[in-house]
């Protein structure tokens, strides 16, 4: 029953209680006038019936406030019986809520009590199981002969002994791992002592022995014109002393020193020195320096232990030989590092061969890092794809500087060797890095404005000599663009001193009589 349905039974019987009460009023006043009556037979008419009629008035006057009271207590009563009502109904959704939840609450614990029944069921079941199956053992020893139970016997000591065995395992394992420290740490001292090797760097110059005043005076030649053109075409200093019986080729880059060196070996023997005789012997020193290059690469690969690679590998192997890291010569370093692994990957036993061509090819970058943009790892990497290398020497690249995780171990030996052979004392100067990077930009930022040919650093970085291509540029565009270099220098590079900027414009005509 709702609190509507409560609250119209209510008025109903308010109602109806309101009926028979004015129904017995009724008939009280009806009496009232009825006893009036016979009060006032000795009164007159007139008297009688307005005696009647206020008698009349008054009582129903009074009825009708009594029956206006009844109807507000009654809706006061219905309004409360009303909140009654609806509290009941609120109390008693309550009372089924809670009621649905103990009934859920009981649904579940039946479910587990189901469910840990089946469990026990399943207890019960391996319980039978395998009392069965120790009753079964039990019988099967029973008759067992004394073969049967010696075989029975010795699997138990079996299965006892593995166990036994096991823990030894454990315990030398540990005993091994502590000792292994210390054998790691006398291969890698064995192998860097077995490693190391004497190294003297050239740094930026070479020294030319020469007989006498008259030698120099002709490398010279008239008016300063033959050193000059010297000078131009193979992007070195020649630096003469009349003191000394030697001349010093300055240059940072190793490839024009040697350059450089065997020219001037060719021209001195020739005794004919002009221009023109340098331009054609040090085209000649290019081509024997290209064959050098594959003699050198032979060289290192066949200390290295690879002595039938292909041309095109002693080709960057042969570069090595001219380039130098930190002060330290490129082949020199690799051929340490080879050292090491092989000594290192054969104690350890791992694959020797593998760790060596990791060893070998790890800083091949290195040697083209001046003609490309990217760190050598990159570069590296471009040309092991190019030569066909193994990915693990590949990645030996980038991981012997942490750039990737190594994925064998003969890579991560690299890493190690590499640290040692750079690492070791007198192997590397920075500052002579430095001044070679300084060099190298100084030139890089001549040759890349549109006609230069061809840009050499000299006087150790005092002066940018910038060669044009006379068709390209007049005379009038090589003095702005010999401001332009100079600008760009002095606002990107720090340099001691001052940097001259010098661009030359050569014309040459040719005729041949006939």
């Amino acid at each position: 029953m709702t609190g509507i349905t409560i609250f119209a039974f209510v008025l109903a019987i308010v109602g109806i209680v309101a009926s028979v009460y004015l129904y017995n009023k009724n008939r009280i006043l009806q009496k009232e006038k009825d006893d009036a009556l016979n009060k006032t037979q000795f009164l007159s008419d007139e008297e009688k019936i307005k005696l009647l009629d206020e008698l009349s008035a008054k009582k129903i006057e009074d009825a009708k406030q009594e029956a206006e009271k009844i109807r507000q207590q009654a809706q006061k009563d219905a309004i409360e019986i009303k909140k009654s009502a609806v509290e009941l109904e609120k109390s008693l959704l309550e009372r089924e809520k809670i009621l649905e939840q103990k009934t859920n609450f009981l649904l579940e614990k039946e479910k587990k009590l189901d469910k840990e029944e089946e469990i026990l069921e399943q207890e019960k079941q391996n319980l039978k199981k395998e009392r069965n199956s120790i009753a079964e053992k039990l019988a099967e020893i029973a008759g067992m002969t004394p073969d049967m139970a010696r075989e029975k016997l010795m699997e138990d000591m079996k299965s006892f002994l593995e166990k036994d065995f096991a823990n030894q395992i454990r315990t030398y394992r540990e005993k091994l791992t502590k000792e292994s420290e210390t054998l790691a740490r006398e291969i890698i001292i064995d192998a860097m002592t077995s490693s190391a090797t004497d190294y003297v760097a050239e740094y930026t110059t070479s020294v030319f022995p020469v007989d006498g005043e008259e030698v120099k005076g002709k490398i010279i030649g008239k008016e300063g014109r033959n050193i000059k053109t010297f000078e131009k075409i193979t992007g070195v200093n020649l630096i003469l002393d009349e003191s000394d019986d030697y001349i010093v080729i300055s240059c940072f880059d190793p490839l024009r020193r040697e350059l450089a060196k065997i020219a001037l070996t060719k021209l001195i023997k020739d005794g004919r020195i002009n221009p023109a005789r340098i331009e054609e012997y040090v085209q000649k020193a290019r081509l024997e320096i290209a064959k050098q290059i594959i003699k050198d690469g032979e060289e290192i690969a066949y200390k290295a232990g690879f002595p039938n690679l292909s041309l095109e590998h002693l080709k960057y192997l042969g570069r090595m030989k001219y380039r130098f890291s930190y002060g330290q010569c490129l082949a020199t370093h690799v051929l340490e590092v080879v050292s090491f692994v092989e000594r290192a990957a054969s104690e350890l036993g791992l694959d020797v061969q593998l760790a060596k061509e990791c060893a070998l090819w790890h800083d091949i970058g290195k040697v083209i890092t001046h003609e490309k943009e990217g760190d050598h790892m990159q570069l590296g990497e471009e040309i092991g794809i190019k030569l066909k290398l193994r990915p693990e020497v590949i990645n030996a690249m980038y991981a012997h500087h942490m750039a990737k995780d190594p994925v064998c171990m003969e890579s991560a030996l690299v890493y190690i060797a590499d640290a040692n052979s750079a690492a070791r004392p007198g192997a590397r100067y920075g500052n002579v890095e430095d001044y070679v990077k300084r060099i190298k930009a100084l030139e890089e930022i001549a040759k890349k404005y549109e006609g230069v040919k061809e840009a050499y650093a000299v006087e150790a970085g005092r002066e940018v000599r910038v060669f044009v291509d006379p068709v390209i540029m007049n005379d009038d565009a090589i003095i702005i663009l010999s401001n332009d270099i100079a600008k760009e220098i002095e606002s990107t590079q720090t340099y001691p001193g001052i940097v001259k900027v010098t661009v030359i414009r050569e014309i040459r005509a040719t005729a041949t009589a006939k």
